[in-house]
């Protein structure tokens, strides 16, 4: 989840530098240093703030979004290893994975080899 937001905060501050930057340059000198210094100055300012802004909004919203989801999709949004285990075991234990006894009540059959039997 921090990785979803630290990457939307970013996106969102590149793109609000290279807005800021390109409005700020003056069309009829577009190569003079002092203003493309400043238009420089405020594209960072903005891409600086936007990015703080960015990373606590996007905490308040991606947070409100998990904690709306089943606990099994947010292992899933959050990297998926629980939801990877869960998922061989089912392959390994069909029997057991959902944490249901096997049908006939006893063991399942992969731990109910007995020897001599």
């Amino acid at each position: 989840m921090v990785y979803w937001i630290r990457k939307s905060a970013r996106i969102l501050s590149i793109i609000t530098f290279f807005v800021v930057f390109f409005i700020g340059l003056d069309p009829a000198h577009p190569f003079d240093p002092q203003i493309a210094a400043v238009a420089l100055f405020k594209g960072f300012c903005g891409a600086v703030l936007f990015w703080f802004a960015g990373f606590i909004l996007g905490d308040i919203v991606f947070k409100s979004i998990v904690t709306g989801v089943e606990t099994t999709q947010t292992d899933e949004i959050e990297g998926g290893l629980l939801q990877r285990i869960h998922d061989e075991k089912k392959k390994t234990h069909p029997d057991t994975a959902a944490g249901t006894p096997a049908p006939h009540g006893g063991t399942p059959k992969s731990a109910s080899k007995k020897k001599g039997t």
